[in-house]
């Protein structure tokens, strides 16, 4: 009787500390969820193979908050279903499908035309959507340079929200097009801080595939912190717009329209003041001219943040703007030794 009893008390034990190792270092280890669903699983039958103790009772709540965290976390942030253009593309401009197109965002190139009627028809391109859908959508941002404008619009009160985004491309000796691009994005009104404030951004990336087509796009990603959801949306008068040849699910990978080099400089410099500043509540790990690592005060749970201008197109006299943003797990309160891994 007595050793049937310790034997039983051994099982709790062993189960408890099964789920309770795994609790704790969830966050050092980088593992998908599938793996902790097993270790919890054994820590569990462990526990309740020979009966229900007061200790099993605390074992089975930390696997159910493991369990039910992530869940609920995946619901409150929720992946944008595949693109689905509210309206068509306008007529008249020759516009085509790019074939690097796909299911979050379409790509466009119009017929060539002279770099004044480009400038004119980009601000028609935008005219065309932002008339096109209101009232029904709301217009959340809008900006407007001479190389770029873009609006960022959302349905209703939904999470729902596009992007539209048409750069004028202009190169020495070659014909000037128009580069319309078409994003997906989750709105939100519910962003710390930003109280009756909408907010739209890019929204976890998985299962990117061709459009049309469905041929994948970013190979299955390797064990890592989980699918990044930024805190805050990327900054506004930049024209950033997500590279899904380098994103993947852990890594948002941007790039801004182009700029002068001096203009690139200055603009790295303010974007890395935006998350700075947009992210105050956070733990600061490492803070460089080019890097910012901070880190979530209430989890292991981190960021890797890199903004860096480089030449366009081998030219002298004009620059572009690169921004990753790299999901990471601390080893320490203050000490994330993975973040060197932003944009590999």
């Amino acid at each position: 009787m007595a050793t049937t009893a310790r034997d039983d008390a051994g099982g709790s034990v062993i189960g408890f500390a099964i789920v309770f190792v795994s609790f704790v270092f969830r966050g050092f280890i980088p593992a998908p969820f599938w793996v902790w669903l097993v270790v919890l699983a054994a820590g569990i039958l462990f526990a309740v193979k020979d009966g229900i103790s007061g200790l099993d009772l605390i074992t089975l709540g930390l696997a159910g908050v493991m369990i039910v965290g992530p869940l609920l976390v995946d619901a409150a942030t929720p992946n944008p279903p595949d693109l689905e253009e509210p309206i068509p593309v306008p007529t008249g401009y020759g516009f085509e499908l790019d074939p690097d197109s796909t299911n979050l965002e379409h790509l466009y190139e119009s017929g060539s035309m002279t770099p004044k009627r480009a400038e004119f028809a980009a601000v028609e391109v935008v005219d065309h959507y932002v008339n096109g859908l209101t009232p029904e959508w709301t217009v959340v941002d809008r900006q407007e340079t001479p190389e770029l404008l873009s609006a960022t619009l959302r349905e209703g009160d939904s999470s729902r929200g596009i992007g539209i985004s048409v750069y004028v491309v202009k190169r020495m000796g070659r014909p000037t097009f128009l580069d319309l691009r078409i994003q997906a994005r989750y709105c939100t009104d519910d962003l710390p801080g930003q109280t009756d404030e909408v907010s739209c951004m890019t929204a976890p990336i998985s299962d990117i595939v061709r459009y049309p087509g469905g041929e994948p796009v970013v190979p299955s990603p390797q064990p890592s912190p989980g699918p990044l959801r930024e805190p805050v949306p990327v900054p506004s008068g930049y024209g950033f717009f997500l590279d899904t040849g380098l994103s993947k699910e852990d890594m948002h990978a941007y790039r801004s329209t182009i700029m002068s080099i001096p203009e690139a400089r200055r603009a790295r410099h303010l974007v890395m003041r935006y998350y700075r500043q947009a992210l105050d509540g956070w733990v600061i790990v490492e803070n460089a001219e080019r890097i910012l690592v901070v880190r979530d005060p209430d989890s292991m749970d981190g960021l890797a943040i890199q903004a860096d201008w480089s030449v366009w197109d081998g030219e002298d006299r004009t620059g572009v703007l690169g921004l990753s943003i790299k999901a990471i797990s601390c080893q320490e309160k203050d000490y994330c030794g993975n973040w060197l891994a932003v944009g590999a």
